[in-house]
């Protein structure tokens, strides 16, 4: 599904920055992959490249075999703001990338009932994102991503904003939409316990120019219950020093 080969990527003018350095990875169609590492080490750069929205200096990135030259229709990204729009409503920011494609007007409203239905937002349909709590403008955003069917998912720290118990039970939410479309997911996120719940592989990022050390494989993920168990805790500090032995190499 994705093949990234050897990306690097500078900001800026003279003064540039690089935000990546030599990235190599390759994502296959229904898998899910967790990019984790320190702030500013370029993982949502990363998650940009493969939406199309800023373009490598160096290497080439493919999706669905196909070089990336442009966002893509069955791609969605949702971002860290969610990117909802504060003066159209909870239906009204569902549905927009659906009339944009011109779908049959019947099929959206169709598409979009359910949805919210599924996402228990049905009551909020008229609502305005600022009369949501953070956990329901998460699903808002996340509602709109399905809307459009995607054969890819990018999510830029979907939860980060929000507590514990409702990041929680959004993780669990997408990981029943991951088991349920298989769709391919690629997100970016800080904490080590949501990597470790949400991604098949696991990317290790060292600080900023940001280079995957090590992709780790995570065969409990899948299972609601996979909090609970030893093996779980087992991934979550093999990440933890993982990601501590990055940051002392780069040092």
């Amino acid at each position: 599904m994705i093949a990234v080969d050897n990306v690097s990527l500078s900001y800026g003018g003279h003064q540039h920055h690089q935000a990546l350095a030599n990235i190599s990875m390759d994502v296959k169609s229904g898998e899910s992959m967790a990019l984790i590492g320190p702030s500013g080490c370029g993982k949502s750069s990363l998650l940009f490249l493969i939406a199309g929205l800023v373009f490598p200096q160096r290497g080439k990135i493919l999706v669905a075999d196909e070089n990336v030259a442009g966002p893509r229709q069955d791609v969605a990204l949702i971002i860290q703001n969610y990117g909802l729009f504060p003066w159209k409503t909870v239906w009204d920011n569902v549905i927009l990338g659906l009339k944009l494609r011109k779908l049959d007007h019947a099929k959206q409203k169709q598409k979009v009932s359910q949805l919210l239905n599924v996402l228990g937002l049905a009551d909020y349909q008229d609502k305005y994102p600022n009369q949501l709590s953070g956990g329901q403008q998460q699903r808002v955003a996340v509602a709109r991503a399905l809307a459009l069917e995607p054969m890819l998912l990018l999510m830029d720290e979907p939860f980060s904003a929000l507590d514990a118990l409702t990041r929680e039970s959004l993780q669990e939410m997408v990981l029943d939409i991951w088991l349920e479309n298989k769709m391919t997911l690629v997100f970016v996120t800080h904490s080590i316990e949501e990597a470790v719940f949400l991604g098949q592989k696991i990317a290790i990022f060292t600080p900023g120019p940001g280079r995957i050390t090590t992709i780790v494989e995570n065969s409990g993920m899948g299972a609601k219950e996979f909090r609970a168990t030893k093996q779980f805790y087992q991934q979550c500090s093999k990440v933890r020093k993982l990601l501590e032995d990055g940051q002392h190499e780069s040092a």
